[in-house]
């Protein structure tokens, strides 16, 4: 098949719901697509809906990703499926400047552990359980969505493990959701002061590579990242320090960490690491 990304994938994505799959059987599907992901590659009869503008081929692009999106949408409702079927739509990370994205006013771009790299749309839809054109501001990770399937499908959690995520489900109605573990994220290529956040309620704090300096943000109120509390809050940032450290050991101990290791010595053409 010769075409662009979304397109392609969303055509496979309704060949199999539609001719292919066991339509007895409940089903999961994992769809990733390529936009707007670098290079660009948009249809012209999308980036041809900007024409004068000089973003027209990347909002093209996210118009291109929409479109699919739409087909998918589409064939479910052809299906018959859609009021009995959840979906999950969001971005990986935050954008690249040079090829057309934006935050919005966030601090930082894609590979930070600041808000512009880390804090990206997420849409939910659940058909009788999820309130038409409702907004919930209960962050949400990547891990919470195994989480959030099982407790859908009232299978429980695997107990031989490490489990991370939560299920999202009250924060959907804009409840809190109740977590073991932090939320958190680590990088291993990032700005300079800026490899590792981790986020307690409202509090956010930010640690650089050596893991001794941090910055402390009330995120909700400050989502910018521009008043950095850490000297005014020392207590504080003690008590979420002490926690960062905690989990950044937890995930050294038990998961693999050579890949880690040898993508963070791997040296690039200017002595930039590999990524």
């Amino acid at each position: 098949m010769i075409g662009y990304s979304a397109p392609l994938v969303s055509t496979e994505v309704a060949s199999w719901l539609s001719k292919k799959r066991d339509k007895s059987k409940p089903f999961a599907l994992s769809v990733w697509v390529h936009e707007p992901h670098a290079p660009i590659a948009t249809d012209p009869k999308f980036s041809g809906l900007y024409d004068g503008h000089e973003n027209s081929k990347y909002m093209g692009n996210i118009t291109q990703m929409d479109h699919a999106l739409g087909k998918v949408m589409q064939t479910l409702d052809d299906e018959g499926v859609s009021d009995n079927t959840f979906i999950f739509f969001t971005s990986d990370n935050g954008p690249v400047i040079k090829f057309g994205g934006t935050t919005g006013g966030l601090r930082g771009l894609k590979r930070s552990d600041h808000e512009g790299g880390i804090r990206v749309p997420g849409v939910a839809r659940w058909p009788g359980k999820i309130a038409p054109g409702s907004i919930s501001d209960v962050p949400v990770i990547g891990t919470d969505i195994f989480a959030t399937v099982l407790a859908m499908t009232g299978i429980p959690l695997p107990d031989d493990r490490t489990i991370d995520g939560v299920s999202m489900i009250p924060a959907f109605a804009g409840k809190p959701v109740e977590r073991k573990v932090p939320l958190f994220w680590r990088t291993h290529v990032s700005p300079p002061g800026d490899r590792v956040a981790l986020r307690i309620g409202d509090w956010k704090l930010v640690g650089d590579e050596t893991l001794t300096k941090f910055q402390l943000y009330e995120i909700q109120k400050d989502w910018k990242e521009e008043h950095d509390l850490a000297s005014a809050m020392p207590e504080k940032t003690a008590e979420m320090t002490k926690k960062l450290l905690e989990v950044w050991k937890s995930i050294e101990t038990e998961g693999p960490n050579e890949w880690w290791e040898s993508e963070t010595q791997k040296p690039m053409k200017g002595g930039k690491l590999s990524y």
